[in-house]
């Protein structure tokens, strides 16, 4: 199960980002607006994320731009390992605390 919630300055998710909510987290970040600033996603309640949803939140920094950066605020360990191992994370997109 995912919950996706809006907040003032992009979502707060919580439960798990697999094949079966990954749909879920994709209409989320396609509701965000394209408005200019910088796009944070709460994670403190995720405590998963399959590379599908690593592929989602790698195509919204695309989308974004440069001069718009996609914040992932307090991802779990595993998602931290999986950015810190490829090669193809886009600049704009970064972990926070």
């Amino acid at each position: 199960m995912l919950r996706v919630d809006p907040s003032p300055d992009g979502l707060c998710l919580a439960g798990v980002v697999d094949l079966s909510t990954r749909e879920a987290l994709v209409r989320g970040l396609a509701g965000l607006p394209c408005s200019d600033g910088d796009v944070h996603l709460h994670l403190d309640d995720v405590t998963f994320v399959d590379a599908g949803g690593v592929k989602a939140f790698i195509d919204l920094a695309v989308r974004l731009g440069p001069g718009r950066t996609v914040l992932l605020h307090a991802p779990p360990e595993g998602l931290r390992r999986l950015l810190q191992s490829m090669f193809a994370v886009p600049a704009n997109l970064s972990v926070v605390s």
